[in-house]
């Protein structure tokens, strides 16, 4: 019921009821969902937790080197360059430039006695992903096992990127910028992951770490297919003597020398002496037997005496023709032959 007031002050009262049922017959009934207020626009649980599961993930650990630490212990150092000067550290850029007066001038603060701050905390038996973003690639970075300058402890990376892994005992590395001119050299972006850290969608980011593990086990494979390729073994020179094939020839003398690149001679030839009034030797004693075919042709080169003469391979043996004319007294024959072996 409400009372209002009338003409010359008089009351009149009125009954709301009916407005009161009215309105409290069109408000929303208790809901536990916007669609239950009539809400219809709004994300619903459903939606956000989808679009959550669909979201990017970080793969794997992030950077864990530390610039503002680093370069602040670098700042505090009495000599922060070796033959150079420190120019300007910029902490929002994330960047260092350092003037070097002479080649092969370098950041300190890489050995034990450098600031606790330049030294970065790793895992041991881990290997690590470095890369940087240099004004010049004629430039290289030091890496230090525990701050140790030694063949076992030490890695040379270049040119902005490369990778090394710590020893059992390892657990921290010291680390150095060099430059190999002379002059302006700026360092940014510099990074150090175990593996490197990116956003991707979900049902990718789930098989970047089998991805990661097979580029890092073709680069070992690669590294060890080019070792082997490119060793001793396979890489090899050397000197020899030729020898007449057969009594006919006694007194034809010769010589060479070789390199071996894999399956691939070749054998720097020095025929010394040709028996005179003869138009055919054969000689004995190539370092490697040639293969099959070449036995199926010949060459064609010029002696001493300007005459054409041709020269074939047949396993170790060499033959040497001279089809329209005899050898003469003191004609040699200096040659370069490139075969490949069986």
């Amino acid at each position: 019921m409400y009372a209002a007031p009338a003409d010359h002050c008089d009351w009149e009262v009125i009954d709301c009821t009916d407005l009161s049922n009215e309105v409290l017959g069109n408000k929303a009934d208790k809901a536990t969902t916007l669609a239950g207020y009539g809400i219809s626009d709004a994300y619903t649980k459903n939606v956000v937790d989808t679009s959550l599961a669909n979201k990017a993930n970080l793969v794997n650990s992030s950077n864990i080197f530390d610039f503002d630490a680093w370069a602040k212990g670098l700042q505090g150092l009495t000599n922060p360059v070796y033959r150079g000067t420190l120019d300007k550290v910029d902490y929002n850029e994330k960047s260092f430039a350092i003037t070097t007066t002479e080649p092969n001038g370098y950041t300190n603060g890489w050995n034990p006695s450098a600031p606790q701050s330049m030294r970065i905390a790793v895992k041991p038996n881990t290997k690590y992903l470095f890369s940087w973003l240099p004004s010049s690639t004629t430039c290289g970075a030091y890496v230090f096992l525990n701050g140790i300058n030694t063949d076992a402890t030490r890695f040379e990376l270049r040119k902005g990127f490369g990778s090394f892994t710590t020893a059992e005992d390892t657990t921290y590395i010291a680390i150095r910028f060099d430059y190999y001119g002379t002059g302006f050299f700026k360092v940014s972006k510099i990074m150090i992951a175990e593996k490197e850290s990116i956003y991707l969608p979900n049902e990718v980011a789930e098989g970047v770490t089998e991805v990661a593990n097979e580029v890092l086990a073709f680069e070992k494979t690669t590294q060890t297919s080019l070792a082997n390729k490119y060793d001793s073994s396979n890489v090899e020179v050397g000197k020899g003597e030729l020898t007449p094939a057969q009594a006919i020839y006694d007194g034809c003398e010769g010589s060479f020398n070789y390199s071996k690149i894999g399956k691939t001679v070749t054998v720097a030839l020095n025929i010394t002496t040709l028996v005179a009034g003869k138009n055919y030797v054969q000689f004995a004693g190539l370092p490697f037997n040639a293969m099959t075919a070449s036995g199926l042709s010949s060459i064609a080169v010029y002696t001493t005496a300007n005459k054409l003469v041709n020269i074939r391979l047949d396993g170790s043996w060499l033959y040497i023709n001279s089809p329209d004319t005899t050898f003469a007294e003191g004609e040699k024959i200096n040659v370069i032959v490139t075969y490949i072996i069986d």
